[in-house]
């Protein structure tokens, strides 16, 4: 590692060794070396009062990129809803009072690509435009006044990430509003099809990135609103598929990407809106199943839980019935019309493969369930207001084995979090109500919330219990992915990768959670500082398992976990795979 990072730092060196004369315990090791702020468990902190006293800063759109940084909206201080950032829960900084005099510029669309995270904004003097910022108050900036003339603005919407540029609908107030891209520069940013001739313009929608493209909802006017496609130039923009030929719409909706593939709603004109998915060519783009004969299915909350698909769709019977995609099929999770055990779920969310949604049990209300996708494991979890009194719980987020919601107990509306059973589903930092914008970000639970001291304002759940999840982008031609299991205190977890180029070297690496990417040699990022190795690991598949202390000093500790793939006999070019963010909990 010297030619990487010259000599080894002497933490690096020690940690090294000590890991070798304890195998079984080195994250251990590694937390005792260089520590970390831990907390306790679901304990609930003021991140920021953004509007000091009994005003609201109402922080909203709460977005984790990165790893560890969240960008939002909040007011407060004499400045309106503007854009801020913060690192790991820290305190958030302004980026820039775009709409300066309190008004605020109302930013939203956040969506990063690349190192930078575009997203709309007002200024008030050219309207509603495309801004970038690199996380800093001097990077944030306007890309370009699309619509030039006027306050207009070019209402730039459905912002998706292509490579390093992004694709999104804008109008420039000639062609109507189509299909732009942008680089990031004002130079760089351009029409990139006008797919519908004249003012009217395509009004493309849903973008979704598939295997390299973006795929969308456009009408050209001749074959009416299907399923269109991009790779990022003008002659790879075209028509997918017309599904309802002619000039009939199949008006393609609520496209989401599952596992490789595209699911969304559309009309073929023999049945109503139904199922459809894609895998980006015109021979792949299929009807899955009409799941309505009678009428509309309506697809819609599409929600990945592990391998298997859940969403809501309409049958014969019912509006807003549970469906499950998986490898036996598409079916109801449980059968209503037979069994008339719940009605109208929704509110979605997955927690370690299972999922968690709100439904109506007739007796009980509207209260939390939880499936695996099967009848016996479809089951209340808890009745928060007894009897048949809704709790209606909303906000469901999934957080490690664990759902956190805002739930209604017949008093106030809290915070609760369940674990899936009865005993552990309870309401947790009694002195905050109406929580909402629920974001995972590093190890940290992050959420806007009421408090009698400070209104609504952000707080933040420091040790939310076990986490893991993916951050970053693999850097290599054979795109070396890297998973993980829960790192849950006393067990044992599993680190796992596929794709690792072959003739090189991997070296699984752990670090504190995520410092600033860092180039490495050959020009792929360092997600983490190669503080601890755990192991070498084989391509192009590998597992390792790692036992972790049952020691509950460590709840809350974040680590950041990367491999580096090096060329056998050189150290040039090191090729990485993706990051992995675990927050050890019990």
């Amino acid at each position: 590692m010297g030619p990487i990072h010259g000599p080894p730092s002497k933490e690096f060196a020690m940690s090294r060794s000590l890991s070798s004369l304890l195998p079984s315990a080195p994250l251990l090791v590694f937390a005792a070396l260089f520590g970390a702020s831990l907390a306790s468990a679901q304990s609930c902190r003021l991140v920021a009062d953004f509007s000091p006293g009994t005003g609201a800063g109402n922080p909203n759109r709460l977005h984790c990129f990165f790893g560890d940084r969240l960008f939002l909206s909040a007011a407060g201080g004499g400045v309106g809803q503007e854009p801020y950032v913060s690192k790991a829960g820290g305190k958030p900084v302004l980026l820039k009072d775009i709409r300066a005099g309190g008004v605020g510029s109302f930013p939203k669309d956040f969506v990063a690509c690349g190192s930078l995270v575009f997203f709309s904004a007002d200024d008030g003097k050219v309207g509603r435009e495309l801004w970038v910022t690199d996380g800093s108050p001097a990077g944030t900036r306007l890309v370009k006044d699309i619509r030039a003339k006027g306050r207009l603005g070019s209402d730039i919407r459905d912002i998706a990430c292509l490579g390093n540029k992004v694709v999104f609908r804008a109008d420039g107030g000639v062609a109507g509003p189509e299909l732009w891209i942008s680089d990031g520069t004002t130079a760089g940013t351009r029409l990139l099809k006008d797919i519908r001739l004249g003012a009217r313009g395509s009004d493309p929608s849903w973008l979704r990135a598939l295997n390299g493209r973006v795929l969308f909802s456009a009408d050209d006017g001749v074959a009416g609103r299907e399923l269109w496609m991009t790779d990022g130039t003008t002659n790879g923009t075209q028509l997918l598929k017309d599904i309802n030929t002619g000039v009939n719409a199949s008006s393609p909706n609520e496209l989401f990407v599952h596992r490789g593939t595209l699911f969304f709603g559309a009309r073929p004109g023999r049945t109503g809106t139904e199922l459809f998915q894609s895998d980006g060519t015109r021979k792949g783009t299929v009807l899955v199943k009409d799941l309505n004969t009678s009428g509309s299915s309506l697809p819609r909350q599409f929600t990945s839980c592990g391998t298997k698909l859940f969403f809501i769709a309409n049958n014969a019977a019912l509006a807003g019935e549970l469906y499950v995609r998986d490898a036996n099929g598409i079916r109801p999770v449980v059968n209503n019309v037979a069994n008339r055990t719940f009605t109208a779920a929704g509110h979605l969310a997955c927690a370690n493969g299972v999922l968690f949604f709100s439904a109506n049990g007739r007796r009980s209300g509207v209260e939390l369930w939880k499936t695996d996708g099967t009848k016996a494991g479809t089951v209340l979890v808890k009745d928060l207001i007894p009897g048949s009194t809704s709790s209606s719980p909303i906000e469901l987020t999934g957080v490690g084995s664990r759902v956190y919601f805002q739930g209604n107990d017949g008093k106030v509306k809290g915070l609760w979090v369940s674990d899936g059973t009865t005993a552990g589903t309870r309401r947790i930092c009694p002195k905050l109500t109406f929580p909402k914008n629920l974001a995972l970000c590093g190890c940290k639970l992050l959420f806007s919330a009421f408090s009698a001291a400070t209104s609504h304002e952000l707080w933040a759940i420091d040790a939310p219990g076990a986490t893991v999840r993916r951050f970053g982008n693999p850097c290599s031609p054979q795109k070396p992915s890297m998973d993980a299991t829960l790192p849950i205190l006393g067990k044992t977890m599993r680190f796992s990768g596929d794709h690792g180029p072959r003739g090189n070297l991997g070296l699984l690496l752990l670090d504190l959670a995520p410092r600033s990417p860092t180039k490495l040699p050959g020009g792929c990022l360092g997600l983490v500082h190669p503080l601890l190795i755990l192991g070498a690991v084989p391509p192009p598949k590998w597992v390792m398992q790692v036992p972790l202390p049952k020691d509950q000093s460590l709840n809350g500790l974040c680590l950041a976990a990367q491999t580096w793939w090096i060329q056998i006999g050189s150290v040039v070019p090191i090729q990485t795979s993706n990051g992995v963010l675990l927050g050890l909990g019990g």
